[in-house]
């Protein structure tokens, strides 16, 4: 379970990230998660089991249920069916070259010790600016993506992708078109309040906002201080410069 959410970090979406077929052998009553746009609350809040099976409706019926059977959150029927996020990230960061004077690496991706899902491609999108929130998308073998987001930001596309969840892929490629353009456009603010010893984020997109915060031990604050990217001194990402038609403008 280990390898599909970090603490440390601040995940925007909840649940277990795309892995419910790693996670199945472990008892949903067992576990609190930190969730947010899955439907239980803002990155970083907790809550438990039950609250979160009234949010999500079954595969199995295509009906809302309050309360799914518990092994349908480590059952994955179809996961095929996010295969098209691939091709629209690949379809995104094109439009996103068009339009910016950004650099991108492509390259294999760096392997995840004992997981049943795997990083496939490792996509950088790098501003020229080091006020300017770099982009890392990573397509994995579930498949899906993950997205790397400025300094500590972490999205996965599906959230969870198990059959009590019953993500469709509509909603994933909207959210993965959503969050690169914002970031894009300088809309991310991320920020660690020394006093309250917490990571804070907030998202200022176009018709939609998203913000929350996460507890952080003394230990894991100096990590994240200490690593390569950083936001800017006031945590707000800067946005990338535009191309004109005839060059950077």
């Amino acid at each position: 379970m280990d390898a599909w959410y970090d603490w440390g970090d601040s995940f925007e979406f909840g649940c277990f990230g795309h892995a419910a077929a790693d996670i199945a052998r472990t008892s949903i009553s067992d576990v609190r998660w930190r969730v947010a746009l899955a439907g239980c609350g803002r990155s970083g809040d907790t809550c438990d089991a039950p609250s979160i099976r009234t949010r999500f409706r079954a595969v199995e019926t295509g009906m809302a249920m309050k309360d799914p059977p518990e092994e349908a959150y480590g059952r994955v029927t179809n996961p095929q069916r996010f295969a098209p996020l691939i091709p629209a990230a690949d379809k995104l960061v094109a439009d996103l070259v068009r339009r910016f004077d950004v650099t991108v690496t492509r390259g294999p991706a760096v392997p995840w010790p004992a997981s049943g899902v795997q990083p496939i491609e490792s996509i950088r999108i790098a501003p020229p600016d080091s006020d300017q929130a770099p982009l890392t998308i990573t397509t994995t073998s579930f498949p899906g993506l993950y997205l790397n987001v400025g300094a500590w930001q972490h999205i996965a596309l599906p959230a969870c992708g198990c059959d009590a969840c019953d993500e469709q892929i509509d909603s994933a490629v909207d959210d993965l078109v959503k969050y690169c353009t914002a970031l894009a456009e300088g809309k991310l603010t991320e920020r660690i309040n020394i006093f309250r010893r917490v990571l804070e984020h907030s998202w200022d997109g176009d018709c939609w906002s998203r913000s929350g915060t996460l507890a952080l031990s003394p230990k894991r604050a100096s990590e994240l201080r200490a690593s390569p990217v950083q936001p800017p001194k006031d945590g707000h990402w800067r946005p990338w410069p535009m191309k004109g038609s005839d060059g950077i403008q």
